[in-house]
């Protein structure tokens, strides 16, 4: 096995397990994963990241994989304004952002809609296992996410049959817009968070992106770390604990509702970025965990 040795902290089973990703699983004591075409195998012992990978650059992969150029110390002192977030970021110590690819990224929160990660795993995993590529390491099988283009010639009915509901028509239009307009990702890391936003969260092609998915996709493979995606969890996290930031008699979130409109969410959006500034998407996944300790993890 590489080695790999943090600097500051790292912590590779809350990077893994924290809503983020939903392509790894842990068996024998290591993290299995895929990305793009290649196998790997992560362990951890103290700030050693040890990993065993068909791809025989892993060391650098796994380095923009786990941003190991953040400033992690900077950052965190960036974002520790009240004692709600100091309590979060005590408990999950080392918790790091991950940069995956952006189609990767995409078609996992396209499958992340109104369900839990245990589900989208399952609607991941049998995408991968009917369109995929089979990819054979330390004697287990496992299968590449399926690209673009695969999925954009596969049938509804086959796309179905992967239990994906009514993900289905979101995942082949999509797949077809990404595979004939693939320039759509460079363009997006040229623009601001908002506009980018705007771009995927209004767009007819990209159908089934809201704002919360364009924001967790902006956050989890366009390196837009002021990004603050919200979710159930997070509003109910806003208003038990940032609820002096807000105006509820104009944007009437103190009730017991957990949707937005696109107005509310806007609204949220900016008043949380404001408060934590350019990482708020650190203070993001500070704040899901937290609210999840003692819950089962969703998205």
């Amino acid at each position: 096995m590489k080695k790999l040795k943090f600097q500051q902290q790292f912590n590779l089973n809350y990077s893994l397990n924290c809503g983020q990703t939903f392509n790894w699983t842990n068996q024998d004591d290591c993290w299995y994963g895929v990305i793009k075409n290649d196998v790997y195998c992560l362990k951890q012992d103290d700030n050693v990241l040890y990993i065993d990978s068909t791809d025989s650059d892993c060391i650098n992969t796994m380095k923009k994989y786990f941003r190991y150029q953040d400033n992690y110390e900077l950052i965190i002192s960036r974002i520790s304004t009240d004692p709600f977030i100091q309590t979060a970021i005590r408990n999950f110590s080392g918790l790091r952002l991950i940069r995956q690819n952006p189609w990767e990224c995409t078609i996992s929160y396209l499958c992340a809609s109104n369900t839990n990660i245990s589900n989208i795993r399952k609607m991941l995993d049998n995408l991968s296992k009917k369109f995929g590529n089979r990819l054979t390491f330390h004697d287990k099988q496992f299968f590449t996410i399926p690209s673009p283009s695969t999925l954009s010639n596969a049938s509804l009915s086959d796309l179905i049959k992967c239990k994906v509901g009514y993900r289905a028509k979101y995942i082949k239009r999509s797949a077809v817009f990404i595979d004939q307009n693939s320039y759509i990702f460079d363009e997006l890391k040229i623009m601001n968070l908002i506009s980018a936003r705007k771009k995927l969260s209004d767009s007819y092609e990209m159908f089934g992106v809201g704002p919360k998915i364009a924001d967790c996709i902006l956050l989890f493979s366009h390196d837009m770390l002021d990004s603050f995606p919200i979710d159930t969890r997070i509003l109910q996290t806003i208003k038990q604990y940032y609820r002096y930031l807000l105006d509820p008699e104009m944007y009437k979130i103190q009730n017991d509702k957990s949707t937005l409109t696109s107005h509310q969410y806007e609204y949220l959006s900016k008043i949380m970025i404001d408060y934590f500034g350019p990482y708020a998407g650190y203070a993001q996944e500070f704040l899901y965990c937290q609210y999840g300790l003692s819950n089962k993890f969703t998205r």
